[in-house]
């Protein structure tokens, strides 16, 4: 640690204009150093921003599609039960389709309808 001391002793003492000179190297060398590592990572910062953004994204997506799928099988569900309302039979009266279920085709329907 003494000779480490010294060291820097002599290196500080001397002529200034070499100090000064010397100290201008290293400072380029140490910016040209971090300008080589900033474009070196630069690429995988901006790659793993975008993968944020995009997982970002994709979740928002996803949730917006869950909600249209839960309306899209509301609408499916009521479609089968319409469906199932309103299924087609043979009328053995007049061979045509009619609608079961209704008031109108049921046996107390299809009599006062007559009258």
């Amino acid at each position: 640690m003494r000779n480490e001391y010294f060291c820097l002793i002599k290196q500080s003492s001397g002529d200034s204009g070499a100090n000064v000179k010397r100290l201008e190297l290293e400072t380029e060398a140490k910016i040209h150093h971090l300008k080589t590592e900033a474009a070196r990572i630069s690429h995988d910062v901006v790659h793993m921003l975008l993968k944020h953004v995009t997982t970002q994204q994709n979740r928002k997506r996803k949730v917006e599609l869950e909600e249209h799928l839960v309306e899209i099988s509301n609408l499916l569900t009521g479609m089968q039960e319409e469906m199932q309302r309103l299924t087609w039979a043979m009328d053995k009266d007049n061979g045509k389709f009619a609608v079961v279920g209704g008031a109108e085709n049921d046996k107390e329907g299809r009599a006062k309808k007559k009258k």
